[in-house]
């Protein structure tokens, strides 16, 4: 070890001003804040902590501290709260490799013009230990009463060495030291990233900066992916699967957060920025923690120790289990029964998958390191399941979906009555309260379709006239009014149309309908349809719209709506699948059209109530005399909701579709959610999770055959 280098590096972080009280002593409790990388809470002080490759045998961790200092500036004295330099840890390593040097070497040493003091194996230090303190002049407390300060001469503590037994640095007999964050590297220079990952010039993945996302943020839910994804990698080899994944791990620990409660310890995986979950919920200030985040880490743990053999991650892996136990994180029993928040707001928005992915976790570390405490948690959550798992369901064109949550945070759609003549209402009440319904006698004519051969009757060298392929090795038909789209797990097959510029006013709304229907490969994952909408100025495509909620295998209709390209801009309208693959998923379409959409006028706005669970239906209660529709104002179009029919002393009730009351679908997650109760199912056997993923398959072509027939 090169002495004058170490000694150099320690006295220039000695030399800041400090007040009395801000180098703090060891906390007397089991977690290590010197040798812990991240940020900790304990003794009511809050701690930070990095470490790093010092030498080549020797590894040093630098601890921070929250505290006050005062330094001196030409009025006086300033105060400052901020991190504040602590101390050095040199982490265990052989005597012998520290003979001559003086922060292992008793006494008292002159270096380069400061006096320092070290003490070796006394009741201070401990066993196996030296601590250095360096003389300096630091402003001090002078007086109390009133405060005054000043300057003083004192010793300062400054660093620990701490020696092993072992003439191997790797086997200390002091508990085993944690990884280490990297500093920046270049180990992993051209080895494939997974795909859809990045990586920042430290080797931190972080995703690309976005509205939900800063730059560079840390984020523990992408590096566990990131590890996972860079472990199942099939185009790297062992030692590079290593290389990315290690150095994954070590930022995702490095930023982890620890707790003690009820002498437990806990780790905690932070988000630190702000992140809206709901547009009814307040936002999430940082740090924030996540269930699902907390979940995916929990088993990430168990990979890296297979990956490496070091039992830390073991450590690791226990100390992100006692998250789940304290009741102040992401632990939630609000709604009556166990979820775990991936979104801890306030009020809870009970995200579905997070809860589920929790659920997996737990159900894995019961039973493989064999810890009854998780078993206990999932088994408690799945007793209160049902409810939250029936109003988790949306009836939509097709079929059931499931919501992303269990909040109304979305605008609600408007409502109207179109009344045949002489009907007339005279109490309306919402959910039991007055809520006036506007009634329409008439609705303005519907606006002309732009689409040619919507139908699709007319048929040219096989495709239908006026749409084009969207691939010349086109697997695209048209039969007897139907068009067909046959994936080839190589091209995106499909049809196009474009309508001239013009047509429409720039950033008017439209209004796309058409019928569509799946058919699947046999029992075997299939795909969407899929509807886009596309500007087209001088060559250049933007996207103003698309969907994949095409997902019945019988014959449903589907609205969509989206703005008007900009002025002398064309619209392409395209008709082809959600993904080139698999193979032999059969899309067909019929009856497309385009116009602008109907405005909605005279409309109530009604307002639900936030939590799902809390009102899982919504009624409206009419009496009156007469007959009219119930609509609403979706996807562009008013929509039929119920027949309305009143007679005097009688009143009428009718529901209101919770796809009209502000839910949020998302179909993708709907495929994640039918994929995860399989997988508890099958880890628990517990026939409530296999009862609603046959509920919810019909509209997840990507897991079909996943889910066995009843």
């Amino acid at each position: 070890m090169q002495k004058s280098i170490l000694v150099r590096v320690a006295a220039a972080i000695a030399l800041a001003l400090v007040a009395t009280g801000v180098v703090a002593s060891p906390p007397a409790a089991a977690l290590d804040v010197y040798t812990t990388p991240g940020v900790h809470e304990l003794n009511g002080r809050t701690w930070r902590t990095e470490c790093s490759q010092y030498s080549s045998s020797v590894r040093r961790c630098r601890t921070d501290i929250i505290a006050t200092t005062v330094t001196a500036v030409s009025t006086g004295f300033r105060s400052t709260t901020g991190w504040t330099f602590n101390n050095l840890t040199y982490l265990p390593s052989p005597r012998a490799q520290w003979t001559g040097n003086p922060l292992a070497t008793p006494g008292t040493h002159m270096i380069d013009g400061r006096r320092w003091r070290t003490e070796c194996d006394t009741p201070t230090t401990g066993r196996n230990g030296c601590r250095s303190y360096i003389e300096a002049s630091v402003v001090d407390v002078i007086s109390r009463n009133p405060v005054r300060h000043g300057w003083r001469t004192k010793w300062i503590f400054n660093n620990m060495v701490r020696f092993s037994t072992s003439s191997n640095p790797s086997q200390p007999t002091n508990p085993p030291a944690p990884i280490n964050p990297p500093a920046p590297t270049t180990a992993c220079t051209g080895v494939p990233l997974p795909a859809g990952f990045r990586v920042g010039k430290d080797g931190m993945p972080s995703p690309p900066a976005s509205s939900q996302f800063p730059a560079n943020s840390y984020n523990p839910q992408y590096i566990s992916n990131f590890i996972r994804k860079a472990l199942a990698d099939s185009r790297t080899s062992t030692s590079q699967k290593k290389c990315l994944a290690t150095t994954a791990a070590q930022h995702l620990v490095a930023r982890s957060t620890t707790r003690i409660v009820d002498g437990a310890t806990s780790r905690w995986f932070p988000f630190n920025y702000t992140y809206s979950a709901n547009p009814a919920v307040p936002s999430l200030q940082a740090p924030w923690y996540s269930g699902l985040a907390q979940a995916n880490v929990l088993t990430t743990t168990a990979l890296m120790e297979d990956l490496t053999g070091d039992a830390m991650w073991r450590r690791y892996g226990r100390e992100t289990f006692e998250s789940f136990l304290v009741p102040d994180g992401f632990t939630s029993r609000e709604k009556g029964s166990l979820w775990f928040e991936e979104y801890p707001t306030k009020p809870g928005t009970s995200v579905l998958n997070g809860h589920l992915e929790a659920l997996i976790g737990l159900a894995w570390w019961g039973q493989n390191r064999n810890e009854p405490r998780a078993t206990a948690l999932l088994d408690e959550a799945i007793d209160g399941l049902r409810p939250l798992l029936e109003a988790s369901e949306v009836d939509v064109e097709a079929g059931l979906l499931t919501s992303y949550d269990l909040v109304r945070g979305y605008p609600a759609a408007p409502l109207r009555l179109l009344g045949s003549p002489g009907f007339r209402w005279d109490q309306a009440k919402l959910n039991g309260n007055p809520h006036a319904i506007p009634t329409v006698a008439s609705v303005a004519p519907a606006s002309r379709n732009v689409l040619r051969n919507s139908d699709m009757s007319a048929v040219s060298n096989s495709l239908p006239s006026y749409w084009k392929s969207l691939d010349s090795r086109s697997q695209v038909s048209a039969v007897n009014g139907v068009a067909k789209v046959v994936t080839n797990s190589q091209d995106w097959q499909g049809l196009v149309q474009t309508v001239a510029q013009g047509t429409f006013a720039a950033g008017e709304p439209l209004h796309l309908s058409a019928r569509s229907r799946l058919t699947l490969p046999t029992g075997g994952a299939g795909t969407s349809g899929k509807i886009m909408a596309y500007e087209q100025c001088s060559g250049r495509y933007k996207v103003l719209h698309t969907t994949t909620k095409l997902r019945s295998q019988t014959w449903a209709h589907y609205d969509l709506t989206f703005p008007a390209p900009r002025a002398g801009c064309a619209l392409e309208i395209r008709l082809t699948s959600g993904l080139k693959t698999p193979s032999n998923t059969i899309i067909e379409f019929d009856d497309v059209t385009l116009s602008r959409a109907d405005e909605v006028g005279k409309a109530a706005k009604p307002a639900y109530d936030l939590r799902v669970d809390r009102t899982p239906a919504n009624t409206l209660t009419f009496t009156g005399v007469g007959q009219a529709t119930l609509q609403a104002h979706r996807d562009g179009g008013w929509q039929d909701v119920a027949d309305v029919v009143l007679s005097p002393g009688a009143p009428t009730t009718v529901t209101i579709p919770e796809r009209f009351t502000g839910r949020n679908l998302h179909y993708g997650y709907h495929e994640s959610h039918v994929s995860e109760l399989m997988q508890l199912h099958k880890m628990t056997g517990n026939p409530l999770f296999l009862e609603f993923a046959r509920r919810w398959a019909p509209l997840a072509p990507a897991h079909n055959g996943l889910v066995p027939p009843r």
